[in-house]
Order: C-alpha cells, then structure tokens, then sequence
C-alpha cells in the first residue's frame, strides 16, 4: 500500500512540476490520472490509512479541485483526435469535395487551441493560491511518509481486508450502472448516470489493481471493471463532443451556414454512435 501511494504521488509531483512550462497532451492525461488514482485510494483504503475521515474528505476534495482544472485541456485533446477523424470520414460529396472539410477542421482546431490556451492561464494562475500549495504539500508529505496505519498486515489479515473493501467498490459501481440502465436514452438524467457509473467502474478497476498481488479475483475483476469503464468512457466522450458540436453550430462568431451544415451532419453521427453504445449495454 505505501509503495501505491508514494508511486501516484510521485506522478502528480512530476506532473507539477512539467505543468510550469508545458501542457502536452500526454503530461495531462498522465497527470490527471495519478490524481484520480490517488483519490481512488483515499475513498477505497481509508480504513487502512492513520489520517481520519475529515482530513481524508479535504484533501479528496482538493485533488478532486486540482484534476478538474485540467479537464477542459483533456477534454480539448480527446476532441481533437476525435473530431479531426470524423471530419476526415465525412464523404467528401458532402463536405464540397474537400474545402469544406479543410474551413472547419480549420475552425475546430482554433477553438480547441482557444479551450486549451485559456485552461493552461487558469491552471498557472491556480498554482499561487493557498489551496494549490496546501494540497502540492500534502501530496509530498503523503510521498515522504505514506499514512498506512500501523504494523503491515499479514497476508491472512490482508486478503480478508481486501475482500471486504473490493466487495464495497463492486457493489457501488453495479447499483450506479443499474441507476443509469433504468432512466431512458433520452432522460436529461442519462449522461450524469451514465458518468456516475463509469467513476464507480474506474474506482473498483483501481482498487482491484492494487490488491491484485494478494487476491487472485482481483485479476478478472480489475480486466472486467477496466472493460465496463471503456464502454461508459467512449459514452461520455460522445456526450462531451456533441456538446461541443453544438456550441460550434450556434455559438462560434464565425461559423458560416455551411460550416453549420457539417457540424449539424456531425452531431447527428456522434448522437447516433451514444445511442447504439447504450442499446449494446
């Protein structure tokens, strides 16, 4: 458990640190998850951990804080893998033989380069606050001196220990998918259910990694969990792309009416694509 924790410690302080002077796509994915992976670990192995459940519920929130600041910089590179590819499909009667196509590639890559410029100002502003220095240095006393209470545990002690965590994580994250399978596709309530389960997958498929050394069910949960999460993940990401889609077709000053036509051909693809990945579910 300490050596777990000092290593996703060591990813966010890594992480920290190459923020101040870059913010390539690779460093925030890599960031953002040696925060949740470090979170998944408060929430999951707080019984075996000395700080008590309110210090545990600050600094979660804190790191909840620092990894959403980076959101929209993830979210600005997953869209841009994914709506240069859908462009690059669209036939090219549709999109005037290539021209068209060119104009709004042009005018998503602008406005992703606008997400992500004006996400990296609020990150480096974000760094001098009180909050940021104050969970930056309970990250690294965390990394000196990983809380784990007390003596190790034997192995005996370990595995029931995990069992009865792992249960925890299984059962929350099949009640959160049962939530999201009972609203309809068209709920307004749909993608936040959907969301919430796909947290409570990424948490169980965390949880089952770190015990997978000392509970051999852990092996097929962590690739079962890993696989649900994928499914819900490439949901959510349709959601956030057609929202995306949309405040291009209605909000952007220089969307023309045919630059409209292909994002409005676009929408309907990724919409599409969400309603097949649920009928699948």
């Amino acid at each position: 458990m300490s050596s777990y924790l000092r290593e996703q410690c060591t990813v966010v302080i890594r992480g920290e640190l190459l923020l101040r002077t870059r913010s390539d796509a690779e460093l925030v994915h890599d960031t953002r998850v040696g925060l949740r992976r470090l979170r998944s670990a408060l929430r999951s192995f707080a019984p075996l951990l000395t700080p008590d459940a309110a210090e545990l519920e600050v600094l979660e929130e804190d790191l909840r804080w620092l990894a959403a600041l980076l959101s929209d910089l993830r979210d600005a590179d997953v869209l841009g893998e994914r709506l240069t590819a859908r462009l690059a499909a669209l036939p090219a009667d549709l999109v005037l033989g290539g021209p068209l196509r060119d104009d709004v590639t042009h005018e998503v890559r602008q406005a992703l380069a606008g997400v992500r410029h004006r996400s990296y100002e609020v990150w480096q502003a974000q760094r001098t606050t009180d909050r940021f220095r104050r969970t930056m240095r309970a990250v690294a006393r965390w990394y000196d001196r990983p809380p784990v209470a007390g003596e190790p545990l034997s192995d005996k002690a370990l595995r029931r220990a995990g069992r009865e965590l792992l249960d925890v994580a299984e059962r929350r994250a099949r009640r959160r998918l049962a939530d999201a399978d009972r609203v309809g596709a068209n709920d307004p309530a749909a993608p936040e259910l959907a969301h919430r389960a796909r947290k409570a997958f990424k948490r169980l498929r965390y949880t089952a990694e770190v015990l997978e050394p000392v509970l051999p069910r852990a092996v097929e949960l962590a690739r079962r969990a890993k696989k649900q999460q994928r499914r819900l993940g490439s949901h959510q990401d349709l959601v956030v792309e057609a929202a995306f889609l949309r405040h291009c077709a209605t909000v952007l000053p220089t969307v023309e009416a045919h630059h409209g036509f292909v994002y409005g051909l676009m929408l309907a693809h990724a919409e599409h694509e969400a309603a097949r990945l649920r009928e699948r579910a």
